[in-house]
């Protein structure tokens, strides 16, 4: 038990303060790069359900570093405001894990 202890508390003593956050609990936004939604299966859920298609595009290595926000500011029109704050909701209304 201590030795899993110390092996967990060692590896979240190396990350960064955000991303500990992120480890401890969802709190993803519109501002939260793609990439790290992508990287949580249900944030890639709700990407796939609200943005259908947005993982699978072609420019995804183009853009998956950005926010959803750069991609709205982007996107000319394409990713409505309602999209993107309907995503916001679903990925706020995740479970903490």
């Amino acid at each position: 038990m201590f030795v899993r202890t110390f092996v967990a508390a060692t590896a979240m003593a190396a990350l960064p303060f955000a991303a500990q956050a992120q480890q401890l609990a969802r709190s993803f936004t519109r501002d939260t790069p793609i990439e790290t939604i992508a990287a949580d299966p249900a944030g890639a859920a709700v990407l796939n359900k609200d943005i259908p298609g947005l993982l699978a595009d072609k420019s995804y290595p183009d853009f998956k570093a950005m926010s959803l926000k750069q991609v709205q500011a982007l996107s000319g029109g394409e990713l409505s405001e309602s999209t993107v704050e309907q995503a916001e909701n679903d990925l706020k209304a995740l479970p903490a894990h």
